[in-house]
């Protein structure tokens, strides 16, 4: 786990440091990736289309980011041809390659680890970009997790992750307005701290009692994920949580493993806990009695807290957001597990990075 965590860090670090710019694309390799001995050159090729209608198909500098077993990083740029481009690259089962670009400020990516070997030594992946607007949506929620993480006893803090799947139904990307901020949550009681690195293109941060993020919100799915620590009451170990919809959502529920406490009790607008056993751990979990309107939601208490923080970098407050940052797009051989990243790419405006 932590030979994985070192691998995407380092990818993470090593793209967020490198600036991707529509307007100069770089048409020559930034650095070949170094085939492995006896690795027959592959090909990996493909298309970009805009999915906004009415939207010229943009020009751009595409990359092809190798990771390799040895958790070595290289990287290769070329513009796009009429939205096509082209890598030669070596056919290693045990190199995992990503495609990224940006456009509009926004950076997008293969959401699954491309493979070429000398079986199948050839590829094709279409990436899809959009233009972008300020203008919010008729955006809704599909679902809303919020799970348990962690237990500080000594400090009587709980660490909680709240999951929302924002449906955006435009053909444009919502960026928020002049403040950048896409959607604005209720926080839960007592929170004292909120995860800043939620993603790698986005921020969260604290605004009164709305947690606050930038994440760009794409047309379709957009898993939302922000993480907090809030205090609960050290008489009784128990926590009240109150979920409240941001906007119109489908479903909700609470998760508590069995590890970090005893009961999760519904007590308003939720039905009683039921056990899930899921990934190796036992789940109590309570969901809401139906679909909730914008300002509606549902209130559960944790009782009997207990454990510790997770010693899991992935769970800790600040590894927190890097994991969800690279949610949804898992770099390890073995992992059968395929996850996506979202990047956040900074512009300098006063000189051109090189990639």
């Amino acid at each position: 786990m932590m030979r994985f965590t070192s691998i995407v860090v380092a990818l993470a670090f090593a793209l967020a440091a490198t600036s991707v710019h529509a307007q100069t694309p770089t048409a020559t390799p930034t650095s070949a990736t170094p085939a492995p001995v006896g690795a027959p050159a592959g090909t990996i090729s493909g298309t970009v289309r805009n999915g906004t209608a009415g939207a010229a198909t943009p020009t751009l500098s595409m990359q092809l980011i190798a990771v390799q077993a040895s958790g070595q990083i290289n990287a290769q740029a070329q513009q796009t041809s009429n939205g096509a481009f082209k890598f030669t690259a070596p056919a290693d089962a045990s190199v995992r390659y990503v495609l990224r670009t940006e456009y509009a400020g926004v950076p997008y990516l293969s959401n699954v680890p491309l493979l070429i070997s000398r079986e199948s030594p050839t590829i094709q992946y279409d990436l899809t970009v959009w233009e972008t607007t300020t203008t919010r949506p008729a955006l809704k929620i599909s679902s809303t997790t919020v799970y348990l993480e962690g237990v500080d006893g000594d400090q009587h803090r709980v660490q909680l992750r709240r999951d929302d799947v924002v449906v955006n139904p435009g053909d444009r990307v919502y960026v928020g307005g002049d403040d950048h901020r896409t959607l604005r949550i209720p926080s839960f009681d007592g929170v004292v701290a909120v995860d800043t690195d939620q993603a790698f293109d986005a921020t969260a941060d604290l605004d009164g009692q709305l947690v606050v993020t930038t994440q760009p919100l794409r047309p379709g799915n957009n898993t939302v994920a922000t993480r907090t620590l809030a205090t609960y009451d050290a008489n009784t170990s128990e926590y009240v949580v109150r979920v409240i919809a941001p906007l119109a959502t489908e479903t909700t529920e609470v998760r508590g493993p069995n590890s970090l406490t005893r009961a999760v009790r519904a007590t308003t607008n939720a039905s009683g806990a039921k056990p899930v056993d899921e990934s190796g751990e036992h789940w109590l979990v309570a969901r809401r009695t139906g679909a909730a309107r914008e300002g509606e939601g549902m209130v559960v208490t944790f009782s009997g807290l207990g454990g510790v923080q997770p010693e899991n970098p992935l769970t800790s407050m600040r590894g927190a957001g890097i994991a969800v940052g690279v949610a949804l797009l898992v770099l390890i051989a073995a992992s059968a597990v395929l996850m996506r990243v979202q990047i956040s790419i900074r512009r300098d405006d006063a000189s051109e990075a090189t990639t």
